[in-house]
């Protein structure tokens, strides 16, 4: 286990996802995934929803369930996860897709806000690892 490695890696992906690169970030996590499974939960979590939100960025929303369903096992109270499934719920259902409040486009802004003060930092997306704390 190298700390290092791992915040390269979350950086290394965050950068791709910023660039508009968001196959070059799924495989980047996923192979960090299949070749490293964390010990620390906390990391294996972190790994699931960045991968899992990679994947929904991608439009490969059955995929992206599943790791957010992942990390709810191993942390029932995982926000991240929480808010990204109930997100996907209500905009399954079409009526409330036709009604969606601006409320949820400023979350989703707010994210990318936090993701490009992270990459300005360096510190590589750890906005996740705040969040779930």
């Amino acid at each position: 286990y190298n700390p290092r490695l791992v915040r390269a890696v979350k950086a290394l992906a965050a950068l791709n996802i910023r660039i508009g690169k968001v196959h070059v970030a799924r495989a980047i996590l996923q192979r960090q995934l299949d070749d490293y499974q964390p010990s620390d939960e906390d990391e294996l979590i972190q790994l699931y929803c960045r991968l899992a939100q990679a994947l929904m960025l991608s439009r490969q929303t059955a995929e992206s369930v599943k790791y957010y369903t992942r990390a709810l096992a191993i942390r029932p109270d995982c926000v991240i996860a929480q808010k990204a499934l109930e997100k996907f719920e209500q905009t399954r259902n079409p009526e409330f897709a036709a009604t969606m409040s601006d409320d949820e486009d400023e979350g989703d802004e707010a994210m990318d806000e936090d993701l490009r003060d992270d990459m300005s930092r360096g510190s590589g997306g750890d906005w996740m690892e705040r969040e779930a704390a």
